[in-house]
């Protein structure tokens, strides 16, 4: 044990005192008596105080549990910012794969806009009014694009979706330090999974 209660050699330790920090528990003390540190919830109930051993058998496992009472404990107060986190995470999420869906489709415009063009002399009263339709096409969604991305330059549609991707497993990593039965925790899983099913159509897209 290291003189930084927040530290543990031991890894299942270490993540057992990195969720105690997020869900706001004051750092841990040194024990008093057979060595070690205690860990105590925001209100200090004795009820909910953790023994951190430094070895011993079956220590991970009590590390394990540990992490199962932190999350039970009704004066933790880590879960709404783990929450507010993914739904931040979520939402820039959100933000990239829309520009990437809204770039793909612009440039597979542009694609069909450049054959048409192509194709012009077979018929030509009929690929002008192509033309003005997807030229106002490409226009309103490079309008829609601007909004979502003002920056210049533009990421191209593989950074948008790596930068989605970021975001979604950021999200995830947190999501599995929310208790099951947390308030809107539903609703953001189910948002996570609508967003990694259109980016992996993005992927699938870029494959082609």
């Amino acid at each position: 044990m290291s003189g930084d209660n927040w530290h543990h050699s031991n890894k299942e330790w270490q993540e057992t005192l990195d969720l105690a920090k997020a869900y706001g528990w004051p750092e841990p003390r040194e024990a008093k008596d057979h060595g070690g540190l205690v860990l105590s919830c925001p209100a200090a109930d004795r009820s909910h105080q953790i023994r951190v051993f430094s070895t011993g058998k079956g220590t991970e496992n009590a590390a394990r549990s540990s992490r199962n009472k932190i999350k039970k404990c009704q004066h933790s107060r880590g879960a709404k910012s783990i929450r507010a986190a993914i739904s931040s995470h979520l939402k820039s999420a959100a933000r990239w794969i829309r520009a990437a869906e809204l770039a793909t489709t612009a440039g597979e415009t542009e694609q069909r806009l450049e054959r048409l063009v192509e194709d012009a002399d077979d018929s030509m009263a009929d690929a002008d009014r192509q033309f003005d339709l997807l030229e106002a096409e490409i226009e309103m969604l490079d309008s829609e694009l601007k909004d979502l991305i003002p920056t210049e330059p533009r990421p191209t549609v593989l950074e948008m979706a790596d930068l989605a991707h970021s975001d979604l497993r950021n999200a995830n990593g947190k999501l599995r330090n929310v208790p099951s039965g947390a308030d809107q925790v539903g609703v953001l899983r189910t948002r996570y999974q609508e967003l990694l099913a259109r980016l992996d159509v993005i992927h699938r897209q870029l494959a082609r």
